[in-house]
């Protein structure tokens, strides 16, 4: 259902590119100086993305050449695509959640990096260099509408959402491979 025209995301430009990610699933790469399309990856055709109620939202999130978004597919979580070229660096199958609204966030703990995210049904923390699905943590919403943005601080990341399961702060271990819940706030 698309019952919101127009795009959802905020454009992410880095030198003289512009990167967007359209309601229906296509990923672009413009030049900033004439719009010409530099590359397109349509994520539905071809990672099996699924559209959700009010069309795929997500920021995306570059770091250095590597840009990283959420499809959602069934078979396909998370992607991270060359930013200058739109190839497939590596897919993650994840768990099968579809994307819900959320833009990702890097992390770097104790020499990893880390993807965070949350998707239909639970936080999910992806290794951002292979894409392995390191842990993910049950988080319910009634509409599956999750648009608030982790929060991480020295170990902890705090995650919030309205109708549903509110706020919890997760403790991730040592290497990063788990979180465990540490407090939550069920909202009235």
């Amino acid at each position: 259902n698309q019952s919101n025209a127009g795009t959802r995301s905020t454009p992410h430009i880095i030198d003289d590119r512009l990167y967007l990610m359209s309601g229906y699933g296509k990923v672009v790469c413009m030049n900033c100086s004439d719009g010409s399309i530099v590359w397109t990856v349509d994520l539905v055709k071809e990672y099996g993305a699924r559209n959700i109620n009010w069309g795929i939202t997500e920021n995306l999130l570059t770091d250095g050449n590597v840009l990283y978004c959420t499809p959602g597919g069934i078979s396909v979580s998370m992607v991270a695509l060359d930013r200058n070229t739109g190839n497939l660096i590596w897919k993650s199958k994840g768990n099968g959640d579809k994307s819900a609204y959320c833009s990702p966030i890097l992390i770097r703990f104790k020499g990893r990096k880390i993807l965070v995210t949350i998707m239909e049904k639970h936080i999910c923390g992806f290794d951002a260099t292979t894409g392995l699905l390191l842990w993910t943590f049950g988080y319910n919403n009634l509409n599956s509408i999750h648009a608030n943005i982790p929060v991480f601080v020295n170990g902890m990341l705090f995650c919030t959402t309205h109708l549903g399961d509110g706020g919890v702060m997760l403790k991730l271990s040592d290497d990063g491979s788990s979180a465990r819940e540490i407090w939550r706030s069920n909202l009235p």
